[in-house]
């Protein structure tokens, strides 16, 4: 039996319905077990130690029961019979699998990417009201996640306007209290929230560059409005630093490597490659290489 999913109280034929904040076998809470389970398991094939735990744990990840969906297509937040979804909530911790974790993308696990996407749509019937400026940052980067640019950047245009103060400091409501976010709940101001200032930077980030071990996919969720641009120096997990320019006719990517390494390049949507090299030039149409990069001596 796991317990939790943050805040939110699930539905159904029981007392205390919607009112119950405890709840059993979370969606969230088995897709954090799994990735630990995977992580320590990459750790021991990579350094070659600990095989008879590795086995051990492989055996728990097999035994994880699959996601599930509800009548409505959508991820379950809680993977109990007695537990029915309640979309009137801004948490979204059952997306956990896609955002901030790598385990469900579209390519590999599309029937489950389709059902998490049905998941946030319904969220947004609770709209604005109940949102914050962390959960604003929230939505951009899962927005991210699924490639959508222009609801990411809606969702940063909102956070900037109503939870940013002149400092730039962001702020858990709308601190000019124009009834966009949650009303203040305690004292006379918005509280600082620092989730929100790192979650914007997190989504620019997720919204230039898809990066996990084995891949990277460059502008994956570019707005419309972002025409043209640059970005230098940008880490990308795996080990590997990237700078990328763009605008409507062509995007170049110059990518090196801390160590020799393997890695899928995916073209931003739209282009193909067009020369092949460390410094990746592309032009129309959507293609998706893989590219040996050797070390880095500069």
């Amino acid at each position: 039996m796991i317990i939790d999913s943050p805040e939110n109280r699930p539905l159904g034929d029981y007392e205390g319905s919607g009112e119950v904040s405890c709840s059993i076998n979370a969606t969230m809470d088995f897709a954090l077990v799994k990735e630990l389970l995977t992580n320590l398991v990459s750790v021991c094939d990579e350094y070659g130690i600990d095989g008879e735990k590795a086995a051990e744990w492989r055996k728990m990840i097999a035994d994880i029961p699959e996601y599930e969906i509800n009548e409505d297509g959508a991820i379950k937040e809680w993977m109990h019979p007695d537990f029915k979804d309640n979309y009137q909530h801004r948490h979204q911790s059952h997306i956990y699998a896609l955002f901030p974790g790598f385990e469900i993308n579209e390519q590999d696990n599309k029937r489950i990417y389709d059902a998490m996407k049905v998941a946030v749509e319904k969220r947004l019937c609770i709209g604005l009201k109940d949102q914050s400026g962390w959960s604003l940052a929230h939505m951009a980067n899962i927005y991210a996640r699924l490639g959508d640019g222009k609801r990411a950047k809606e969702c940063l245009d909102l956070l900037t306007r109503f939870c940013t103060g002149d400092n730039f400091y962001t702020y858990h409501n709308d601190w000019r209290n124009m009834g966009v976010t949650l009303k203040y709940l305690h004292g006379g101001h918005a509280p600082f929230q620092i989730d929100a200032n790192m979650g914007y930077t997190a989504a620019v980030y997720e919204m230039l560059m898809y990066s996990d071990l084995d891949k990277i996919k460059l502008l994956p969720a570019l707005p419309e409005e972002w025409k043209s641009g640059k970005a230098t120096n940008l880490r990308v997990r795996g080990g590997l630093s990237v700078s990328i320019e763009w605008n409507e006719n062509e995007v170049v990517a110059t990518i090196s490597a801390d160590y020799d390494k393997n890695v899928d390049i995916g073209a931003p949507c739209g282009y193909k490659l067009a020369s092949s090299g460390v410094s990746c030039y592309y032009s129309q149409k959507s293609h998706t290489i893989s590219k040996a990069f050797a070390r880095n001596t500069t």
